[in-house]
């Protein structure tokens, strides 16, 4: 009864003008990249004069309201468990129990973003009650999945197969999308839906102003999870023709397990395991401290696969934003935000010979030149990737 009155006397504070809600499969307030990326689209919202309930799973109690900036977030995971029968009926019955709980507490929201993992069924339900209600519908689309990220091809994966009939079968009637890349918005587009992209943003006052330490070596750090997405492999062992006494390369993310389960020689893995120092998972507040310790951070993804282009990557715009470089190639828009020789190093291809060479210019920089592309990480960050720079996007897909 608590948890409800929280969500009344949100939805009729005189101070409050608007609501959006999201429904989401994010772990709220910061377990994923999703759940990141809500936080801070709930900041654009609140510039626009909107008050947020993010709904998702993570792992607070059950359906309690927790205030935060720019509204409150619920978590509708109702128990937590390492059990493999109960992580499978709750993943089953998330998507209807998150749908219920919107349509009884958040019918006075003007707007819905709705994350594009819910299935067809659960998304005809949830554009009844939007059209019944008059509420905006609008969904968050993040992803368009290419089969080489799956085993076999995605030919058993319901995740991708998903995904595919999301894309293929989404229309103009079934609202409007929130595109992370201009691959997703011109794809919509060209099917006659509103689209409008929205790249992973950031709000500048939640990050710190690091101040790195200094070292005699250049220090690169990956920070993440490949997922079938990055070529971690290909970036450590484009470090193989380089001195090891001219830099430090750090893993934080995934533990050394990683490479055993690569389909590598044995004197690959051994040179990974030796010039790779693995840190495994990092909780997220100890992100800009680790990063202060290091000069840029590398981010290889294949050119040409379709989830490269539509994905926006997350591991960039943090790395910016705590003026860490980024030694990369341009996939997605990243050639919109990212200036080579000021605050990354582009690399020309995906191969390693490629990779190898851009670490090779990045080693050579000096202490002055590098610092100074620290500095204009941030401040392009700042100037083109904060929750101030697109609300002129999220205005017209209100509007429309």
């Amino acid at each position: 009864m608590e948890d409800m009155d929280v969500l009344e006397k949100s939805a009729n504070d005189e101070n409050l003008i608007k609501q959006v809600t999201f429904l989401t499969f994010s772990r709220f307030p910061e377990g994923d990249a999703g759940a990141i990326r809500y936080l801070n689209l709930a900041e654009s919202f609140g510039k626009l004069g909107y008050d947020s309930v993010l709904l998702g799973r993570g792992f607070s109690k059950y359906q309690s309201p927790i205030p935060f900036r720019n509204g409150i977030f619920v978590s509708l995971r109702p128990f937590a468990s390492s059990s493999l029968p109960c992580k499978i009926l709750n993943k089953i019955a998330a998507q209807s129990r998150i749908i219920k709980y919107a349509e009884k507490n958040c019918k006075t929201s003007k707007i819905f973003v709705v994350s594009q993992y819910f299935s067809a069924s659960n998304r005809k339900k949830i554009n009844r009650f939007c059209k019944k209600n008059n509420i905006k519908l609008i969904y968050s689309v993040m992803e368009a999945y290419s089969p080489s990220e799956f085993k076999n091809r995605g030919r058993f994966s319901c995740a991708y197969h998903q995904n595919r009939v999301f894309l293929s079968r989404f229309k103009s009637s079934d609202g409007s999308v929130m595109a992370i890349s201009n691959y997703i918005k011109n794809y919509f587009i060209q099917k006659d839906v509103n689209s409008e992209k929205i790249p992973f943003l950031l709000f500048p006052g939640n990050i710190p102003e690091i101040k790195h330490t200094d070292s005699e070596k250049t220090r690169f750090i990956y920070c993440g999870n490949p997922a079938g997405k990055d070529n971690l492999v290909k970036m450590i062992l484009a470090f193989k023709d380089i001195n090891p006494e001219r830099y430090d390369l750090d893993i934080y993310g995934i533990d050394d397990s990683f490479v055993k389960k690569q389909h590598l020689s044995k004197n690959e893995k051994a040179f990974i395991l030796e010039r790779a120092h693995f840190h495994g998972s990092v909780k997220h507040c100890k992100i800009p401290e680790i990063y202060s310790n290091f000069d840029f951070s590398i981010l290889l993804r294949p050119q040409n696969e379709q989830y490269s282009k539509a994905g926006f990557p997350t591991k960039v715009v943090e790395s910016l934003f705590l003026s860490t470089p980024v030694l990369t190639n341009y996939t997605s828009d990243l050639a919109d935000y990212l200036i080579d020789g000021i605050n990354s190093i582009k690399v020309d291809g995906d191969s390693i010979e490629a990779f190898s060479k851009a670490i090779k210019r990045s080693i050579g920089l000096s202490k002055t030149e590098i610092d100074k592309m620290k500095t204009e990480s941030r401040k392009s960050a700042e100037e083109k990737l904060s929750t101030d720079c697109y609300l002129s996007e999220i205005s017209k897909l209100i509007g429309k």
